[in-house]
């Protein structure tokens, strides 16, 4: 009987020892599984740190380029031409000049900077007497420019922005380029209509990006004593 319960008490002992070596294996595996666990969290947490950084990169280099798209895009967002002409001279030269006021726009969040020469007067042309003339021969033109009162005929290209959105240029019919086609243009003995074709281009400064086109046509109608009208007509 004691010989059993002892053979029984070194079984117990026995297995309390396995048992104990399977817990504390059992204990380090789960202390190895959460220490893995905790640099798994580690990673995921520097991997979703990265993927921020790289989507706001992706972000600010998106905004970038839609900057950079905005800034080579320049809108003439209105044209108004003055109704009654005035006499200009230039060089002793008489013209006969009307002013057209010029709104400008554009998306972006910075001035965007633009050359002054904006009519293309090679390009331009003047319907007269059912003939077509390079516009260049019969007028003059003058560059875009911030003051809106008095033209400068002379003044260089320059660089404007869109921080200042309304600028004038004055086209000037010029007296003795009609006078040589028999044509009194400060007082004409019968009615003269003149259609006059303009081609503006707005270039980006100290570039040739092109960054808009516009045609402009301006009906011209002058008769005996000063009668004159003009007007946009498309």
């Amino acid at each position: 009987m004691y010989s059993q319960t002892y053979r029984l008490s070194q079984d117990s002992n026995v297995r309390l020892n396995e048992a104990g070596k399977v817990l504390m294996e059992a204990t380090v595996l789960a202390s190895e599984a959460a220490s893995k666990l905790d640099a798994a969290n580690k990673i995921l947490l520097e991997a979703n740190r990265r993927l921020e950084e790289v989507d706001n990169v992706m972000k600010e280099t998106k905004s970038l380029l839609s900057e950079i798209e905005r800034q080579g895009v320049v809108n003439i967002t209105s044209m108004a031409v003055d109704d009654m002409p005035r006499l200009y001279y230039f060089a002793g030269e008489p013209l006969l000049g009307v002013r057209l006021v010029m709104k400008v726009s554009s998306l972006s969040k910075y001035t965007v900077y633009y050359e002054s020469s904006i009519v293309e007067i090679s390009s331009s042309s003047m319907n007269f007497s059912g003939r077509v003339y390079g516009l260049a021969e019969f007028a003059r033109i003058t560059n875009a420019q911030t003051d809106l009162e008095a033209p400068i005929w002379n003044q260089e290209t320059r660089a404007l922005g869109t921080d200042i959105p309304q600028v004038a240029f004055w086209i000037g019919l010029r007296g003795l380029a009609f006078q040589r086609h028999g044509v009194l243009l400060l007082d004409p003995k019968e009615n003269v209509t003149l259609v006059l074709n303009l081609k503006i281009e707005i270039i980006q400064a100290h570039t040739s990006l092109v960054m808009h086109q516009a045609s402009l046509r301006l009906l011209c109608e002058i008769g005996p004593r000063e009668q004159i009208s003009l007007r946009i007509v498309a």
